[in-house]
């Protein structure tokens, strides 16, 4: 095992990458998904969530669910999973009238789900804009990464919910960032493209797709330190905001960390 994390290390050009190997190696270990009650247990929380979603909801309202439903996750160091669907929460937004009108303009939305639970409440979410006369597409990996939610997850929520929404698959276990040819696809035939998750927001980051980054807009929750300073909210804050702004956003903080290393080091110099 020690030999397989030391060539994972080595190897990996991200985080991502670390993670998903990471993973891979962990499945192949144990022989089965270490994940799987953690899997369960977000969509019978979901299920109880999504009957206080009130049938009538707008754009506007549909946005700070989605961000809201960030909060179903499993425990982590900074975070502890906590799922709370209350409107009245405080936001951080980027140009949010600008999110709204993008959305109710739209012809074709596409959704990028994150966590198992959390695409239920979101695929319920979403039906909404089909309601309205907007194409609705929703993307996610074809195979398990922890409890990132796969096309099985999605087409088993859209039977139970009775609801039907075209699906598409990413052929990894990666975001669906690192596919160049689904990304070019999405670019040309979507108008707006929703992005949930940490990870997703990471590789988008890194990746940088000059061709959605005026397209996609991010709603998730600041849940680690890191995201909490970078964006300067409360740990656990649900964010809404455009590709474009998360990467101004991103430039900045890390022009902050440069000059406050520089100025440790001019100082180190100095005595």
């Amino acid at each position: 095992m020690l030999n397989g994390i030391s060539k994972i290390l080595i190897e990996s050009k991200d985080r991502t990458e670390l993670f998903i190997k990471s993973y891979d190696l962990l499945v192949d270990l144990l022989g089965y998904d270490p994940y799987y009650e953690a899997r369960r247990k977000l969509d019978e929380e979901a299920l109880e969530y999504i009957k206080h979603i009130p049938r009538n909801i707008s754009i506007n309202e549909m946005a700070l669910y989605l961000a809201l439903s960030n909060g179903a996750d499993i425990e982590m160091r900074d975070y502890n999973g906590n799922l709370d669907l209350n409107l009245d929460t405080e936001y951080k937004f980027g140009d949010y009238n600008k999110v709204v009108n993008d959305i109710a303009n739209a012809e074709r939305v596409a959704l990028v789900v994150d966590n198992v639970g959390e695409a239920l409440i979101d695929v319920l979410l979403t039906s909404k804009l089909q309601n309205m006369g907007i194409q609705v597409t929703l993307i996610a990996r074809k195979f398990r990464y922890e409890v990132d939610a796969t096309v099985d997850d999605i087409v088993r929520y859209l039977k139970m919910l009775n609801i039907n929404l075209e699906v598409m698959g990413i052929e990894s276990r990666y975001s669906i960032f690192h596919d160049k040819k689904l990304t070019e696809k999405l670019a040309g035939c979507s108008n707006i493209v929703l992005v949930k998750g940490i990870c997703n927001l990471e590789s988008f980051i890194s990746i940088r797709p000059e061709k959605l980054k005026d397209k996609c807009i991010f709603l998730f929750r600041a849940k680690c330190k890191p995201l909490s300073k970078m964006f300067n909210v409360k740990l656990g804050q649900p964010l809404i905001a455009y590709g474009n702004e998360i990467l101004d956003i991103y430039y900045e903080f890390k022009c902050q960390q440069l000059c406050s290393i520089s100025r440790f080091k001019h100082k180190s110099s100095a005595h």
